[in-house]
């Protein structure tokens, strides 16, 4: 990014922009910017797969504080040995790790995921550097029981819920050692405030899913 240079600029200290995959859901990753007149800042991300929609967010003042808006690959992985995924709707960063969303049946937050209730997610979770370990997965149904199914290519586990009770569920590692392509369903779901009216959420819930990171992950 290159800052204008009139002075001073409208962008207030600290005001973020943002990193967006997909054309709904939170960013995948957002900087804090101090703005300096004629001055320049620079950011390195990385995107495992193709997506139909990136782009960059920020509040007026700080679009209006950019002369110049540059991107340039470091790195671009031959077409043949991308991993080829569904259209990317929407896109969460936890650590180092990358889950991409391909469909509107979850609910991204800033350390998981709801899936709906009785409805199939597809998912892609991508590693820095490949998934060789696999993943561990720590699943919890909220405020009901209820089982959920998940299932990668020739691998498939159902995982018995008990409410707030927490399981981890390892997820074997692809033939490849790539992305990991994960569907998850449940048999039910539940509406928060039909369960705690305190709880103004109507959204029908199926499980709660993150991705177990590692310290080396959060860095």
């Amino acid at each position: 990014v290159r800052w204008a240079a009139r002075n001073p600029l409208p962008a207030r200290p600290g005001m973020p922009i943002a990193l967006q995959v997909g054309r709904i859901g939170p960013p995948l990753q957002q900087w804090p910017l101090t703005p300096v007149p004629g001055g320049e800042w620079t950011a390195e991300f990385w995107l495992p797969t193709d997506a139909g929609f990136v782009g960059f967010r920020g509040a007026p003042e700080l679009e209006r504080s950019i002369d110049e808006l540059r991107i340039e690959a470091l790195d671009v992985v031959d077409a043949g040995a991308r991993t080829r995924t569904g259209q990317v709707l929407a896109a969460s960063a936890y650590g180092r790790t990358i889950v991409l969303f391909h469909d509107e049946t979850t609910y991204p937050e800033s350390t998981g995921f709801w899936t709906t209730g009785k409805r199939l997610a597809r998912l892609t979770i991508a590693c820095a550097g490949g998934c060789a370990r696999g993943v561990t997965l720590r699943v919890h149904s909220g405020k009901q029981p209820t089982q959920l199914q998940l299932s990668t290519h020739g691998w498939r586990q159902d995982v018995d819920l008990q409410g707030e009770t927490t399981v981890a569920v390892p997820v074997p590692s692809p033939a490849d050692g790539g992305a990991i392509e994960l569907e998850a369903v449940t048999t039910s779901g539940f509406v928060p405030i039909e369960v705690d009216p305190s709880v103004r959420d109507r959204r029908y819930l199926g499980a709660w899913i993150e991705v177990d990171t590692t310290p080396e992950d959060r860095e």
